[in-house]
């Protein structure tokens, strides 16, 4: 017995003397985005992803309706409730990384840790300083019902090297555009005031005024393009597809057709530009063979044009646990890890890798079930695109609240281009653009 207390002990001194092993810490990180409950799921399925990989982490997702986004931020920030993390509107992201609201994950980017994006999917420096970076992409596409123009004779070009220049764009207008009693924009009798189907809806001015060498802000966003001679040919342009041609909706007419985010199920519309995240609300009717839905390239003035935006995840600086929130955030701008969801059609990569390696291409292109061949051209117009102006300027949305009421005059077919541009556009915009970078040099 004596020996076998002897043991005991000797166990328990040696047993005292090994360090001890702590179970790996618990944590719960907080992340904040928007959306609508397919989106709600899209989201939950990454954090159950991510919480097989790291089952020490769990994520508490804080839904806010995009409307009370960016004031709910404000409040949590004011009495120090923050989340950790969250998805940033991008609208918004430049002016929160003035004020120092995230955390600094430069690292991630400078070492590889993250991949190389598009370099539109990049916002501007603020004080020298990485600001952030979209993990999805977005880009506008014209979309189209391929059963409808191909009956009236319009096939709309899927490839760069064929899109429309913008007289051939309207001729295609004409043909596709009838009244209610089947006649075309020119036609006699045609009725302007009963239309039945018009050509395109939603035409994006400021994509065409870049396209003809101007565009409402510089690609630096430090000078204003709305009173360029280029730009006023466009955004008149884009005005008369409504009230001179009669072949696009104006504001009121569009309002009145409805359908959101797939117009072309109204059945009022043949083509009509919108962000690619359309596709999540037509894969439905593709699946189902309602719709045989097609993905043109815009038409241009001068030279091909097209922007592409998105969203980025951010660290806040609040955040009591950014390591872990920066494990989260590598996840996300891993887009293997977000396949699944990019396939249902809500988002687009943003990895440079995703639109250049032809596997990687066909990983959410011919392997997601709702984009076709013709996708491939929406993919060149990624290629070749512009930085959206939100991600370089970053009061632009104070500034597209100020003009955009003044063009809806425009629209209208109230006044030109020319005379509300000038006239009443730029005396109101000019000196909110100039105290911005006043106060930003």
């Amino acid at each position: 017995m004596k020996k076998l207390v002897s043991l005991f002990l000797a166990l328990m001194l040696t047993v005292g003397l090994l360090p001890v092993v702590h179970a790996e810490e618990n944590i719960e990180l907080t992340f904040c985005n928007w959306g609508d409950g397919t989106e709600q799921k899209m989201f939950e399925h990454v954090f159950d992803l991510f919480h097989q990989e790291h089952p020490n982490i769990t994520v508490k997702y804080l839904y806010i309706p995009y409307s009370e986004y960016l004031t709910k931020l404000n409040t949590m920030a004011a009495s120090g409730t923050m989340p950790d993390m969250g998805q940033m509107q991008t609208e918004n992201v430049l002016l929160w990384a003035e004020n120092g609201m995230y955390a600094d994950v430069s690292d991630l980017f400078e070492s590889g840790e993250i991949a190389p994006r598009l370099d539109s999917m990049y916002y501007a420096k603020i004080n020298d300083q990485f600001t952030a970076a979209n993990y999805i992409g977005e880009t506008s596409v014209l979309f189209y019902d391929k059963d409808y123009c191909e009956a009236n004779g319009v096939t709309v070009p899927t490839r760069v090297e064929d899109a429309w220049t913008w007289d051939e764009f309207v001729d295609a207008c004409i043909k596709l555009t009838k009244d209610v009693n089947g006649k075309h924009p020119g036609e006699e009798g045609f009725d302007p005031e009963n239309i039945d189907v018009y050509a395109i809806a939603d035409m994006d001015a400021d994509i065409m005024a870049r396209s003809n060498g101007g565009g409402y802000f510089s690609p630096d966003g430090k000078e204003i393009w709305m009173n360029k001679p280029e730009t006023i040919e466009a955004v008149q342009a884009v005005a008369d597809l409504m009230n001179v041609y009669h072949v696009a909706p104006t504001p009121t007419s569009r309002n009145a057709i409805g359908g959101g985010n797939y117009p072309l199920m109204t059945g009022k519309v043949a083509m009509h530009v919108g962000g690619q995240f359309c596709m999540l609300w037509y894969a439905d009717y593709i699946k189902s063979g309602e719709l045989n839905l097609g993905t043109g390239v815009l038409p241009y003035f001068k030279e091909p044009a097209n922007k592409v935006w998105g969203n980025p995840v951010v660290v806040f600086s609040s955040s009591k646990h950014p390591e872990e929130a920066k494990e989260l955030m590598k996840f996300f701008y891993n887009n293997a890890n977000l396949l699944e969801c990019i396939n249902m059609g809500l988002w687009m990569p943003s990895e440079a890798s995703y639109y250049s390696d032809e596997e990687a291409l066909k990983s959410w292109i011919d392997e997601s079930g709702i984009r076709g061949d013709d996708f491939y051209g929406v993919v060149e117009m990624a290629n070749l695109a512009y930085t959206a102006t939100e991600q370089v300027l970053g009061n632009y949305m104070e500034l597209s609240n100020l003009y955009n009421g003044p063009l809806d005059q425009v629209w209208l077919g109230e006044k030109t281009a020319e005379d509300v541009i000038l006239n009443e556009v730029m005396p109101i915009i000019q000196p909110v653009f100039d105290e911005y970078w006043a106060a930003h040099q």
